[in-house]
C-alpha cells in the first residue's frame, strides 16, 4: 500500500448546526472542530481504571471532558498557556484504510495556538506510549497531520512541581473574582527581582492582604508575573516579568 493510500483518511465530527459531520481528512474545518461537541465523552462509574470528569477552563470559559488524571494534566497546561487561544476535547474521530485494516482513532485533544497554529494532542503514560501499536496510531495521526498543516503532540506528562504550582496558581484564575484594584496596585509596585512576600507586604499597606494575595495568585496565573515554576513556592521566590505581557493589549 502506498503512502498516499495511508493518509488517505475520513474525519467525523459532531457540528452544533449540521449535527454529524464526515469529511476527507483534508477537508476537515478546523474551527468547526474546535466550537464542536465531543465525539464521545466519558463515563462514570465505579471500579474504573482511569478518573474521568469536567474541567471548567477559564481560556474558553466552559468545562471539558477528560478520560484521566494525565488528561487532566494537560488540561491544567493548556490553561495556563497565554499562548493557546482555544481548547476542545474528544474532538473528532479520523478513520481510514492502513495495511488493509480500518484504523479508527480519537485524539484527546485540538488546541489553537497562536504560535503553532492548531495541534492535535494525544495523551498517554510514557511506557504506554512507546508499545509499537500504540506508537503505530501515533505516527499515523502525526502523518495525518502534517499533511493538513497542524502541530501534532504526544504528551506523557510534566515535571511534577510544575503541575502542583500551576494547579495551585489555578485557584485564583476567575477574573470576576479578583480586586482589579489590587491587581492595578501590585503592577505599580512590581519591580523585577522582587519576593513574594516583599511584594505582597508593600501593597497590603494599602489594600486588604488577602485580597492583594489572590491578585498576587492571578497575576502569575496570567503570566504577567513569573518566576520558575519548577522549583516549590515560598514567600521567598523571586518575580520577573512574565511572557503573559507579551499578550496584553497595549
Amino acid at each position: 500500500m502506498s503512502r498516499a493510500d495511508r493518509l488517505d483518511a475520513t474525519a467525523r465530527y459532531f457540528c452544533r448546526v449540521r449535527g454529524e459531520v464526515s469529511v476527507p481528512w483534508l477537508e476537515a474545518d478546523a474551527a468547526t472542530i474546535l466550537d464542536a461537541y465531543p465525539v464521545r465523552v466519558p463515563d462514570s462509574r465505579s471500579g474504573q481504571s482511569n478518573y474521568s470528569g469536567l474541567f471548567w477552563s477559564a481560556t474558553i470559559d466552559a468545562h471539558l471532558v477528560y478520560e484521566s488524571l494525565l488528561e487532566l494534566d494537560r488540561l491544567w497546561l493548556a490553561d495556563f498557556d497565554p499562548d493557546i487561544t482555544t481548547i476542545t476535547s474528544q474532538p473528532l474521530w479520523i478513520e481510514g484504510m492502513v495495511s488493509g485494516k480500518v484504523r479508527r482513532h480519537a485524539p484527546d485533544f485540538l488546541l489553537k495556538s497562536t504560535q503553532r497554529g492548531h495541534v492535535l494532542v494525544d495523551v498517554k503514560p510514557a511506557k504506554a506510549a512507546a508499545r509499537p501499536e500504540i506508537r503505530e496510531v501515533f505516527d499515523w495521526t502525526g502523518a495525518l497531520c502534517a499533511r493538513k498543516g497542524w502541530a501534532y503532540e504526544v504528551w506523557t506528562g510534566a515535571d511534577v512541581f510544575l503541575l502542583r504550582n500551576v494547579r495551585f496558581l489555578g485557584s485564583a484564575r476567575r477574573a470576576e473574582l479578583i480586586s482589579q484594584s489590587a491587581v492595578v496596585a501590585l503592577l505599580d509596585r512590581f519591580t523585577p527581582g522582587t519576593t513574594i512576600n516583599a511584594l505582597i507586604k508593600e501593597t497590603a499597606r494599602t489594600h486588604d492582604e488577602e485580597q492583594v494575595r489572590s491578585a498576587l495568585l492571578h497575576l502569575m496565573w496570567k503570566q504577567l508575573l513569573s518566576t520558575d515554576l519548577r522549583r516549590p513556592l515560598s514567600g521567598e521566590t523571586v518575580l520577573d516579568v512574565g511572557v503573559g505581557a507579551n499578550y496584553v493589549e497595549h
